[in-house]
């Protein structure tokens, strides 16, 4: 899908950078070490960017100040992300069947599964104060500390997906290649729910503004809805092969998503009615999707190395990240108005925050 980006590649590679940004190195350093089967931390300093913006529509140009961090250890798949209780960055590395944690810092500190088939996906902030994920057949829970503790899907051989705490104060996930949302209370016990109506493998899942749960069908474009007691709603979406991904409670008490295929974002009200707003990026294949603490809607455009904001309004703003093939995939909101991403195809977590002007 990338290659009618190559122009632009080769554009910024003649000028050393995206021509509407400008680098500022400050520094990195990294400390190696390998300790197999243990916990390994390593020092990166990150390095800093100004990214500026393309807004379709009425919006405020807020540049904002991109500062990336390599994860020290090429992990080629960085999946899920989110800041932990513990005011630190969590992340999956799902070909390395680890656990990462980055300080805001830059330390990281990584915490290997029981198997190198685990491939950990989706990860969230649990109502027990840790860190919930998925894995191949397994939900798992690790504590700020690192302790791992596995639980294994009843039935299940495979299959991965998102993670959420619900409003029941139990864990959510999707087991996709089985068409299963499940329910794991903090204790370990584990119950699932068969997607017997449009069966197009789940994806993501949140915590809805109805006390309901919302879930996307990636391949039977479909946005689905489960109460705590297990019954499901599914709402198709029109056309073909949208593939719904990213879900998330927008600021405005709809749900909004993304839609891979058609450089779609989506909104969906709880009774269940549709509004699209089509990303002016042609190619853009959008992924992750997350409320910011500025009101608006915050997504990854995975194949055009963009980050996005739309307002509950509908107004988009593109920030194009200054590297090439940067891949941005998962997104999560942090403390003070700062976002962090991962960059899938650099093995980088990205820190994005308003721009300071002056002192």
């Amino acid at each position: 899908m990338r290659e009618q980006h190559t122009a632009l590649f080769i554009m910024r590679g003649l000028l050393g950078e995206h021509p509407y940004h400008w680098r500022i190195v400050v520094g990195c350093s990294v400390i190696l070490c390998a300790l197999l089967g243990a916990a390994c931390s390593i020092n990166n300093t990150g390095t800093s960017t100004t990214v500026s913006s393309t807004t379709v529509g009425q919006a405020t140009h807020q540049p904002l100040a991109l500062k990336e961090f390599t994860i020290p250890k090429t992990y080629k798949i960085i999946e899920g992300i989110v800041v932990g209780p513990d005011g630190n960055i969590w992340f999956t590395a799902r070909d390395e069947s680890r656990i990462e944690r980055m300080t805001p810092g830059g330390t990281f500190t990584a915490f290997p599964l029981s198997s190198q088939s685990d491939d950990p996906s989706g990860i969230t902030v649990g109502p027990d104060g840790n860190l919930w994920f998925m894995e191949t057949a397994s939900v798992g829970r690790i504590t700020p500390s690192g302790t791992i503790t596995e639980f294994p899907i009843p039935g299940v051989s495979g299959g991965l997906g998102g993670i959420t705490t619900g409003p029941d104060g139990n864990l959510w996930f999707i087991e996709n290649e089985n068409n299963i949302i499940g329910r794991i209370t903090p204790a370990g016990k584990i119950t699932v729910f068969h997607i017997h109506g449009f069966g197009g493998g789940p994806f993501a899942i949140t915590k809805g503004p109805d006390g309901n749960l919302w879930f996307t069908e990636a391949d039977a474009n479909a946005v689905g809805r489960i109460t705590p007691a297990g019954n499901v709603t599914e709402f198709a979406l029109g056309g073909q092969n949208k593939q719904p991904y990213g879900i998330t409670k927008g600021p405005d008490g709809n749900l909004w998503f993304t839609e891979a295929e058609d450089d779609t974002i989506g909104r969906i009200t709880p009774a269940g009615k549709v509004t699209e707003f089509h990303i002016p990026t042609t190619g853009a294949f959008p992924e992750g999707i997350v409320t910011g603490s500025d009101g608006n809607l915050w997504f990854t455009e995975t194949d055009t190395d963009i980050v996005g904001r739309i307002t509950p309004a509908g107004v988009i703003t593109e920030y194009a990240l200054p590297i090439y093939q940067s891949a941005p995939s998962g997104i999560t909101a942090g403390a003070h108005g700062v976002l962090w991403l991962t960059e899938s195809e650099r093995d980088v977590i990205g820190e994005l925050a308003p721009l300071k002007i002056g002192g």
